[in-house]
């Protein structure tokens, strides 16, 4: 009589992607900021309720999580020379962009510049370019001395680091310590805050008009916006509901609330737009009053994959 099978070997706790993600970032600081290009691997999209100071977007699909393991992974690795090397064991990026939505320019002190492809990335002491995340994408802009022009045209957080990716139009590349002063394109920066405040602008739209669906991701490119809700909605509920929900986006644009900022003791940023009771997480540029949102409009409604889709625009 044939043995019996060994006994199955015991599993350990399954492990997400994203958790796996988020101890590579912290535990490997010096490490996660080696390949400023893997960043790209993520999607644009997320929540908008997502990323600030350790908030992060759950699901996803099982594709993005396997870029996301993938991309933790090789964060986690570190090692070589390159952009790791010149990376590693700098301090975190002051983040500028949080003071003021309509802070278009600043000086800063480069502490890294690495050849990338075609181009360069730099990384600088502090900077008012907000990085792509929570949806919502990069800031674009110049950064300038006496000698040289540097056209930023992605901007990614990568661990405590905001690393600009672009090109040298003019001069040599910048030199580390050195002096440069930096400039946003203001208006793309307005149109992006004003995108992403109205997603958080729908939440209490929804809430208002008593569809209580949670918010999951979001996306607040200028093509194609829109905020999913955990939960179906209807077929025959969505005319009615677009109204509806449009109905509230308008008074509560007309009613000119202004947009509030708080950090928590843990240095979890908060933003409320619209409400004084409604808010979340989030690490956007955002409004100062629903009234600069100016028009939104309430393009329509789907279900993709069990949740709902709405989808929006601004004018």
């Amino acid at each position: 009589q044939a043995p019996p099978p060994p006994p199955p070997k015991p599993r350990g706790p399954e492990v997400r992607p994203e958790r796996m993600a988020v101890a590579a970032r912290s535990s490997n600081a010096a490490r996660a900021v080696g390949r400023p290009l893997l960043l790209l691997l993520l999607p644009p999209w997320g929540s908008h309720r997502d990323w600030a100071a350790g908030v992060r977007q759950q699901g996803g699909g099982k594709a993005v999580r396997a870029k996301r393991l993938s991309a933790a992974a090789a964060l986690a690795g570190g090692g070589g020379g390159g952009p790791e090397q010149a990376f590693r064991g700098l301090e975190k990026t002051v983040p500028v962009y949080f003071e003021d939505t309509y802070l278009g320019a600043g000086t800063a002190q480069v502490k890294a510049v690495v050849p990338e492809g075609e181009g360069h990335t730099v990384v600088c002491d502090r900077t008012i370019f907000h990085p792509q995340g929570g949806g919502q994408p990069s800031d674009e802009g110049l950064m300038k001395t006496g000698s040289a022009v540097f056209r930023v045209t992605k901007v990614s957080k990568l661990g405590q680091l905001v690393v600009h990716a672009g090109r040298f139009e003019t001069g040599a590349p910048f030199e580390v310590d050195e002096k440069v002063a930096q400039e946003i394109d203001l208006p793309r920066r307005r149109q992006n805050a004003r995108m992403h405040s109205a997603g958080h602008l729908l939440d209490v739209a929804m809430s208002e008009i008593g569809v209580q669906l949670k918010p999951g991701k979001g996306y607040h490119f200028p093509k194609g916006a829109y905020v999913e809700y955990l939960g179906k909605i209807d077929v025959k509920e969505r005319d009615s509901i677009i109204q509806k929900l449009q109905k509230a986006v308008d008074e509560l644009i007309a009613k000119n609330i202004p947009t509030t900022i708080t950090f928590d003791d843990s240095g979890v940023r908060h933003v409320k737009v619209g409400s004084d009771k409604m808010g979340c997480p989030c690490g956007g540029t955002h409004v100062k009053t629903t009234g600069e949102i100016n028009k939104m409009k309430i393009t329509k409604i789907k279900n993709n994959k069990g949740n709902a889709r709405v989808s929006y625009s601004i004018g």
